[in-house]
């Protein structure tokens, strides 16, 4: 796991900052989806929220820069702590499933398109 984790938090970090920037708006626009559906509080506007889960998500991949392996809790307990924590700190009051698939999926057809683009243009660029 050790190995997975900074080899994915290498991967994040030569990233274009665009392609986390722009999933960061789809993540406004979806943030947003789930609050009018009651999915999420609306207390929080969506831009403050979807930069909130960014942090998250990063500080998740970026983690063991900080603590050492040998000191962390098992992965598990982190993911039950963030999973409880996301549910009872941001939910919201009511359950429109459908509203908030349609934001989630949103969210993955975006991300699948930037894969997509990102496996073609390394595919040109092995051609060449």
């Amino acid at each position: 796991y050790t190995r997975d984790s900074r080899t994915l938090g290498d991967f994040v970090s030569h990233q274009d900052v665009s392609r986390y920037t722009s999933r960061i708006m789809l993540g406004v626009t979806s943030t947003a989806q789930m609050q009018a559906a009651g999915l999420l509080q609306s207390g929080i506007r969506p831009e403050v929220m979807a930069y909130v889960f960014s942090i998250v998500a990063m500080g998740f991949i970026h983690i063991q820069s900080i603590v050492p392996t040998a000191e962390a809790p098992p992965l598990e307990e982190v993911a039950d702590a963030i999973s409880h924590l996301m549910q009872h700190g941001f939910a919201g009051s009511s359950e429109h499933s459908a509203a908030g698939k349609q934001a989630i999926s949103g969210l993955m057809d975006h991300a699948i398109r930037q894969y997509d683009e990102e496996l073609s243009k390394a595919r040109r660029s092995h051609e060449q």
